[in-house]
């Protein structure tokens, strides 16, 4: 991750193989909501937050104790360190389960895989649902109709702005 950027690998299945790739996705902007109570977890103060993200709502829990303002996964941008982050539906939830300072190593950029951008990561991703429906209408009898409802999705992000 850059300052600007979040930089991960993942692999995306296109023609019959999967493919390692590198993705980049600028810095999501975060409209984070600084809620009233505090509570002790791992021995730490915090305080909440709370954060309406691509079609999710997050209740969330940092410490300034621990002066960064990091947290798990994409999240970033609290006074203090990210502990817990639990989706209203409870369907995600991180928690800071074990904290040790440390030598400092500096992250490495991935390297193995091809470069794309975000938004070319999320069209494969519509890609692989379409071919998928369609490897189904191709086994289904002539004349058969195949529809396909639209379901909630299962992924950590359900929409994208």
């Amino acid at each position: 991750m850059t300052k600007k950027q979040i930089i991960f690998r993942d692999h995306i299945y296109t023609e019959n193989e999967f493919i390692p790739v590198i993705v980049s996705e600028n810095m999501p902007n975060y409209n984070w909501i600084l809620e009233e109570g505090t509570k002790v977890i791992g021995g730490y103060k915090c305080n909440k937050a709370s954060l309406d993200f691509r079609g999710r709502h997050y209740n969330v829990w940092y410490t300034t104790e621990v002066p960064t303002q990091f947290g798990p996964w994409k999240f970033y941008g609290l006074p203090g360190l990210i502990v817990t982050i639990q989706t209203d539906d409870n369907s995600i939830f991180f928690q800071l389960s074990k904290l040790s300072f440390g030598k400092f190593e500096k992250m490495k950029k991935p390297s193995q895989g091809k470069n794309i951008t975000f938004e070319q990561y999320k069209k494969y991703q519509e890609k692989i649902v379409a071919d998928f429906i369609e490897k189904i209408k191709s086994k289904m009898p002539r004349g058969s109709v195949v529809k396909v409802n639209s379901t909630d999705s299962n992924t950590i992000e359900k929409n994208y702005e």
